[in-house]
């Protein structure tokens, strides 16, 4: 399956763009949408289209479980690591079509729910419309970055993220940035994670997802998986799957990463590994 796997994503390195053609999505939504009706817990999802753009395993249709299961058991790590609080301040930073956001919203427990603020930031303004029309604005606020990216905003006219967020100087509890950094080249990246560091409280927790080069090369020592991805080819201090498409798929060694987390002021706690994603836990200090 890994050979075919790369030969699909050489073929389409980004499933986000096909997101954008309404003539093949069209379909692809309905047939969703009756597929989910029946179900209410299904109900209230954003289209399929957006949530293909976020990633749902590569999943072009019958992905709605997914879009769901998956940031139920992020928060349920970061509330039992202490790292997050139901009254927390949070900042998602690639928010997408608020597939985070959707947990904290639907969390009720015997009178118990999230009471904190949630901020969503992204360069997709279509998906950001969607997340306003969706949640309620006493809890839940949604920030544009007029960034260009040529998989998730390529009709943008702005440069790269080197900007200020509308946020606060240390009044977020915890950042989080889940599939952004992958998709980011070297001076985004340092840009959103010094954004982050700005904006923590002293002793809040950042978290992301991104691919590391020593894990990869680790991975293609002794494993089969070495063939799903290969990042060849070198863009500055990023290592990137596609020339032709260099925001598809990036990584970075660790020492990289880990400067530049170092030089916003903050400390590492912990890493988890997994067979694609490295995910980083970081601490203001």
């Amino acid at each position: 399956m890994s050979g075919i796997d790369g030969l699909l994503r050489r073929m389409v390195p980004a499933l986000p763009t096909l997101s954008r053609r309404r003539w093949l999505m069209a379909p692809l939504d309905a047939v969703d949408w009756l597929a989910r009706r029946p179900y209410r817990e299904l109900r209230g999802l954003p289209p399929n289209r957006f949530r293909i753009r976020v990633g749902v395993g590569n999943r072009v249709l019958f992905n709605a479980a997914h879009y769901r299961v998956f940031p139920m058991n992020f928060w349920l790590e970061a509330l039992n690591a202490g790292v997050v609080r139901m009254d927390s301040n949070i900042l998602d930073i690639g928010c997408g079509c608020g597939r985070f956001a959707f947990v904290l919203r639907e969390f009720h427990f015997h009178g118990r729910e999230f009471v904190g603020r949630y901020t969503g930031v992204d360069v997709d303004h279509e998906m950001l419309d969607w997340c306003r029309g969706n949640f309620s604005a006493d809890r839940f606020n949604w920030l544009g970055v007029d960034a260009k990216s040529a998989v998730y905003a390529p009709g943008a006219e702005g440069g790269g993220a080197a900007q200020r967020l509308e946020v606060a100087d240390a009044s977020q509890d915890f950042v989080l940035a889940n599939s952004l950094f992958t998709h980011l080249l070297a001076e985004d990246l340092r840009d959103y994670i010094r954004e982050a560091g700005r904006v923590l409280k002293p002793g809040g927790h950042f978290q992301f997802s991104v691919f590391l080069m020593d894990d990869v090369r680790a991975d293609s020592a002794g494993s089969a998986k070495a063939h799903r991805w290969s990042f060849r080819h070198r863009v500055g201090d990023a290592w990137v799957e596609n020339e032709r498409l260099p925001e598809a798929a990036v990584a970075y060694k660790r020492a990289f990463v880990e400067r530049a987390c170092r030089d916003a002021g903050m400390l590492e706690t912990e890493t988890f590994r997994t067979h694609t994603h490295c995910m980083m836990r970081w601490r203001k200090g």
